[in-house]
C-alpha cells in the first residue's frame, strides 16, 4: 500500500534521472509547493506532524541543526538500474543494486547531527577518534523481503588519515565499527546495510590500527622499506610499532593487502627488509600498531 510520504523529498527538491536522486543542500530548509498541485488535508497533516517531530527532536536531543539533508522516498521493486540517492556535494550516497529485491520498500535518509555539533550532543565517540562527517540516520521499513543489498558510501579527502564507518549500537550505547571496504583510488568507504529498521552512522577518523603483521618479498621492491595495506593509499608513509618490543619502522605503502576476507586479523603486510627492522623473520607474524606518519617539522624545513 503506498505511503503518503512516498516520492517526496523534505525539505529539499530532488530530480530523478535514471534512478538517481540528487538532493540539493540549501543552508536553510525550504519546501516549495508543486506547480498547479495542492496538498490534500491528509498530506498537509502528515507533513505538519513530521516537521513538528523533527523540531521536537532538535529541542530535546540536540537535533535542531540537522537540516542539510532530508530524503524520504520509495525504493521501487522493479528498477532498470541501481537505485542511488546522493547528496549534492557527493560526500554521501545510498545505493541499492539492480535486481536485488522483489518488493517496494520505503526509506528515510537524513543528516541527524552536523559534524560541528557532535561534541555537544548526547552521542559519545570512541576514545581517540574524531568525527570526519555528520552523524546520519537511515531508516528502512521492515519487510519480509530483505533480500536486497543496500549500501552506504562515504567519500573522504585523499590524505594519509585513517577513516572507518561506525554505527550506533543501542545494545551497549556506543559507536561500533562497521565492516568497511575502502576504495583507495576513489577515496570512498563503503558498508553493507544487513538488517531492516534504523541505522545511525558516522565516518570517524582513527589515530591508529592494531592487529597482526606478516612479511613477504615483493619482486619489484625487494630492498625497500615498503608494505601492503588496505587502509592507507599507495604512497602514504606509516609508522609500524612492534607491540612486543617497542621497535618501530617507517614504511611506504606500495601494494594492496592483506585481503581482509582471508586474513581478518592482519592490518598490514611488511616487506622483508622492513619486518627485519622490528622483528626476526622467523616469527612470521607479530602484533603491531600502525599509524599515519608525520614528518618532523625540521625535516620538512630541510626538504624545502
Amino acid at each position: 500500500m503506498p505511503q503518503p510520504w512516498e516520492g517526496h523529498v523534505l525539505p529539499l527538491n530532488h530530480t530523478r534521472n535514471n534512478n538517481i536522486i540528487i538532493a540539493n543542500l540549501p543552508k536553510k530548509s525550504t519546501m516549495k509547493k508543486p506547480g498547479n498541485r495542492y496538498f490534500s488535508w491528509r498530506e498537509g497533516l502528515f507533513f505538519t506532524l513530521l516537521l513538528a517531530g523533527f523540531a521536537a527532536f532538535g529541542l530535546f536531543c540536540h537535533f535542531a541543526q540537522a537540516e542539510d539533508l532530508i530524503v524520504i522516498d520509495l525504493i521501487p521493486a522493479i528498477r532498470k538500474g541501481d537505485f542511488v540517492v546522493k547528496s549534492s556535494d557527493g560526500s554521501l550516497a545510498f545505493r541499492v543494486a539492480k535486481g536485488t529485491s522483489t518488493a517496494s520498500v520505503s526509506f528515510k535518509l537524513l543528516s541527524l547531527i552536523p559534524q560541528s555539533a557532535i561534541a555537544s550532543s548526547t552521542y559519545v565517540l570512541p576514545e581517540k577518534t574524531e568525527a570526519a562527517s555528520d552523524i546520519y540516520f537511515l531508516g528502512i521499513s521492515t519487510s519480509s523481503d530483505w533480500n536486497f543489498l543496500p549500501q552506504i558510501i562515504m567519500s573522504y579527502p585523499g590524505d594519509n588519515d585513517l577513516r572507518n564507518l561506525y554505527y550506533w549500537d543501542e545494545s551497549n550505547g556506543q559507536f561500533t565499527r562497521l565492516e568497511t571496504v575502502k576504495d583507495l583510488k576513489k577515496y570512498t568507504a563503503t558498508a553493507d546495510v544487513t538488517f531492516p529498521g534504523k541505522l545511525i552512522f558516522v565516518l570517524l577518523k582513527e589515530p591508529e590500527s592494531v592487529g597482526r603483521a606478516s612479511w613477504y618479498v615483493h619482486p619489484k621492491y625487494r630492498r625497500e622499506l615498503m608494505a601492503a595495506s588496505t587502509q592507507f593509499s599507495r604512497g602514504a608513509k606509516v609508522l609500524v610499532t612492534n607491540l612486543a618490543n617497542g621497535k618501530q619502522v617507517v614504511v611506504t605503502i606500495k601494494d594492496w593487502g592483506p585481503d581482509p576476507a582471508v586474513h581478518p586479523d592482519r592490518v598490514i603486510d611488511l616487506g622483508k627488509e622492513a619486518f627485519k627492522k622490528i622483528a626476526s623473520t622467523k616469527l612470521g607474524v607479530i602484533d603491531v600498531k600502525v599509524e599515519a606518519y608525520q614528518e618532523p617539522a625540521s625535516a620538512i624545513a630541510i626538504n624545502k
